[in-house]
C-alpha cells in the first residue's frame, strides 16, 4: 500500500469520530483513490463496536483491508475479480445501509458504478436483486440497472426500487420491452404519467396488471384506453369495472359496452354496497 493511501486514510483511523467529527465527503472532485479511502473510513466508523477494547485494531483493519484490492481491481482486475470485489462491497453496504448518510451512499454509488463496468449480466442481476429492496440504495446504480436491456437485471429494480425516479419509469415504459413494462406494472405504487405510458404501449398482460393494481393511479385518458380495450376483453372489463377510483361516467360507459357475461361477473365479484350501484347503472343502461 502506498504512503499516499495511508496518509489519506490516517484521519479516519487515528481516533474515534463523533458527531461533527464523523467522516465528511470531499466535494472538490476527489480522486477515485480518495473516494475509496473516505468510503472505507466511513464504513468502519459507522459499523465499529465503539465500546470494544480492541476498537482501534478492528477499525484500522476494516478501513485498510479493501483499499489495495479496490485499486488493483479497477486498474488491472479481470471481470471475475470485479465480480468478487463487487460482492464484498455490496455486503458491506447492505450490512450498514441503515447507518449511512447521503454522502456515504453517494460514495458507494461511485464505487458501484465503476465496478459494474464490463461485468456479465448474471452479476448485474445479482446486484439488482440485492439492492432493489433497500430503501436508501444508491440512485445512479439503480438507474443503470433499471435501464438494462436484460430483464433479469432490470426486473427487480423496476418492481421494487422505491428510489427510482418517476421520469426513469416513464422513459423505460416508452422504449423498453413488454417484460420491462410488466415489471413496472407490478410496483406497489404508480403515478398517472407512468400508467398512461403502460396502458398506451403495454400488451394485454400489462393492461390487466394495471387494472388490478390498486396502488396505480390512472388518469381519465388511461381509463378511456382501458375501456376501449376492454370492449373485446371480458376479463379486463371486469378488472377495470371493479376499480373503486373509476369515474362514474366512465363506469357507465364500460357497462354500456360490456357483455351480459361481464355484467354478471361484476355483480358476482362486487362488494355489497358497490353491487347495488352496479344494478342501478345497469337499470339505467
Amino acid at each position: 500500500m502506498t504512503d499516499a493511501v495511508n496518509i489519506a486514510l490516517s484521519p479516519a483511523v487515528a481516533r474515534v469520530p463523533h458527531g461533527r467529527d464523523a467522516p465528511q465527503a470531499d466535494h472538490g472532485g476527489a480522486s477515485f483513490r480518495g473516494k475509496i479511502s473516505f468510503m472505507i473510513g466511513a464504513i468502519s466508523w459507522s459499523r465499529a463496536p465503539r465500546h470494544s477494547p480492541n476498537f482501534m485494531d478492528w477499525k484500522m483493519g476494516a478501513s485498510l483491508s479493501l483499499i489495495p484490492e479496490l485499486e488493483e481491481v479497477v486498474q488491472h482486475g479481470s471481470r471475475q475479480k470485479r465480480v468478487e470485489t463487487l460482492r464484498r462491497i455490496t455486503a458491506l453496504f447492505l450490512d450498514g445501509a441503515r447507518s449511512y448518510n447521503d454522502q456515504h451512499v453517494g460514495l458507494f454509488d461511485d464505487v458501484f458504478g465503476i465496478l459494474i463496468e464490463e461485468i456479465e449480466a448474471k452479476a448485474r442481476a445479482e446486484l439488482a436483486n440485492r439492492l432493489a429492496p433497500v430503501s436508501n440504495a444508491p440512485v445512479n446504480v439503480l438507474r443503470r440497472l433499471a435501464h438494462d436491456d436484460d430483464i433479469a437485471v432490470a426486473g427487480p429494480v423496476l418492481k421494487l426500487a422505491s428510489r427510482l425516479p418517476e421520469d426513469d419509469l416513464v422513459g423505460i415504459a416508452r422504449t423498453k420491452s413488454q417484460a420491462h413494462l410488466q415489471a413496472i406494472s407490478a410496483r406497489p405504487t404508480l403515478g398517472e404519467a407512468v400508467t398512461d405510458e403502460l396502458v398506451r404501449r403495454g400488451d394485454r398482460e400489462v393492461a390487466l396488471r394495471i387494472a388490478d393494481n390498486r396502488g396505480a393511479r390512472i388518469s381519465k385518458t388511461g381509463f378511456s384506453r382501458l375501456i376501449e380495450r376492454a370492449e373485446k376483453d371480458g376479463t379486463l372489463a371486469e378488472k377495470v369495472g371493479l376499480r373503486p377510483d373509476i369515474p362514474a361516467p366512465m363506469f357507465r360507459e364500460l357497462l354500456t359496452k360490456a357483455t351480459a357475461v361481464v355484467h354478471k361477473r361484476l355483480l358476482a365479484s362486487a362488494k355489497p354496497d358497490f353491487k347495488a350501484e352496479i344494478q342501478q347503472v345497469l337499470a339505467r343502461v
